[in-house]
């Protein structure tokens, strides 16, 4: 974030208000993603909670797990 902001300053299309606007953005949008990562973590947990137990269906369980195992594939990996 910091490198995009510098890049912007050294080449000369940007004044320190705009870099300081690119920079607040870029943390915020940084933080949108956290939020949105740890929702959707809860949401699993709270699935897996529910299809556990025992009045819920065979094939409604295999259904979530298996679509649970193909979304966490998809997403990116933390660093």
């Amino acid at each position: 974030i910091l490198i995009s902001c510098i890049c912007l300053f050294s080449v000369g299309q940007g004044s320190w208000l705009h870099i300081c606007f690119v920079f607040f953005f870029l943390l915020c949008l940084n933080e949108t993603v956290l939020s949105c990562r740890t929702l959707f973590n809860e949401l699993r947990i709270v699935v897996e909670h529910v299809i556990m137990k025992p009045a819920c269906p065979l094939f409604v369980r295999r259904l979530c797990l298996q679509s649970i195992a193909f979304i966490s594939r998809l997403a990116p990996t933390v660093a």
